[in-house]
């Protein structure tokens, strides 16, 4: 799903309709249609609009993208090296953090592309190594699938887990086998999907997407149509079996171990949750215009990128005392560095003196 891509589409369909109003308007006033000096002022605050909008998304997407990009390798960081984080579950979110990372740094080619920065960045890649933004394209589609099953194993842990005493090493050996199973099936659904072509045109300075056959736009229809159907639904069935399980068994358990589980799985389930509704937005944009949905779709996947991130800041007692932890040592460290080197700057003038 390439979502940026249409960008300067929906650009060019707001100033063409805004020419036809504004010639509507003028037909209806006087006998000879033509833009007046007011016309052309509106005209042209109009544009100035657009492409502050342009740039505050840019801003935007550059200011939540890097802070939770940056959050997300520390979170990653501590959870690989902290005592607190030895639980099986934890190594599936690193993961999952990982890959989110790797998807997040794959939207820049297509955020670029069709923006005026496309020029810059993007062209000289386009000509010189053009197999780069055919991966690119690729692993849209593959993320995506990447993404939805991540989501499911994530859940499928705490519900085998809930289930079965065993579980626990099955996770420990075999998270990272699994994991390398969901690339191949990624790889598999992403050849289902036709990318479309694109070119730059020198004249207007700009890349141009172009348009699929009816057969295989779809054809791309109805395969992305059937796959978030397909995780939606499998998403939603393991997350609510998943809840009942564990809701069952925390009656079992001591106050220590029900704390864990409690949040280990409101950890998966708004994981779970929170995914399954984009999910179902995904579904209902097949039928609504493109044009009224084109200016959030990027921004939603960003917040699919980092839900983890945020959900374990959240949710996560371990994480949170786990941070503080860390910034204040850090501060401590430093001021006694600081305070070091001052006594040191002391002695040596009163040695001199």
């Amino acid at each position: 799903m390439n979502t940026t891509s249409n960008y300067s589409s929906v650009i060019c369909y707001l100033i063409r309709m805004y020419f036809k109003k504004s010639l509507k308007k003028n037909l209806a006033k006087r006998s000879k249609p033509y833009l007046s000096l007011v016309d052309i002022s509106e005209i042209n605050a109009t544009l100035l609009l657009i492409s502050d909008l342009m740039e505050l998304i840019l801003f935007v997407w550059l200011l939540f993208g890097i802070f939770s990009a940056v959050l997300s390798i520390f979170i990653i960081t501590l959870l690989s090296v902290h005592t607190f984080f030895k639980y099986s579950f934890y190594r599936v979110v690193i993961v999952d953090l990982i890959l989110n990372l790797m998807c997040w740094i794959n939207t820049w080619p297509h955020r670029l592309t069709f923006r005026p920065e496309g020029e810059i960045f993007i062209l000289p890649v386009f000509v010189h190594t053009p197999i780069v933004l055919k991966v690119s394209n690729f692993l849209v589609s593959f993320f995506f699938h990447v993404q939805s099953l991540s989501t499911i194993i994530i859940c499928a842990h705490r519900l085998t887990t809930s289930i079965f005493s065993s579980a626990l090493k099955f996770w420990n050996k075999w998270f990272l086998v699994l994991y390398f199973v969901v690339l191949g099936l990624s790889s598999l659904g992403s050849n289902l999907i036709t990318v479309r072509p694109m070119y730059f045109d020198y004249e207007l300075k700009k890349f141009i997407s172009l348009p699929l056959s009816q057969g295989e736009s779809e054809k791309n229809r109805v395969v992305l149509f059937t796959f978030i159907v397909f995780y939606f639904i499998i998403i939603v069935v393991i997350s609510v079996v998943t809840f009942l399980q564990v809701r069952k068994k925390l009656s079992d358990q001591n106050d220590a171990h029900k704390k864990l589980l409690r949040r280990l799985t409101q950890i998966s389930v708004v994981h779970s949750a929170v995914y399954s509704i984009t999910l179902a937005w995904q579904i209902t944009s097949f039928s609504v215009s493109y044009y009224l949905t084109v200016d959030i779709l990027m921004t939603v996947s960003d917040l699919i990128n980092f839900l983890m991130t945020y959900i374990m800041v959240i949710f996560d007692q371990n994480l949170r005392q786990a941070i503080k932890t860390s910034i204040f040592v850090r501060k401590t460290n430093e001021y006694r560095i600081r305070v070091g080197a001052t006594l040191h700057n002391e002695c040596s003038i009163n040695l001199n003196i």
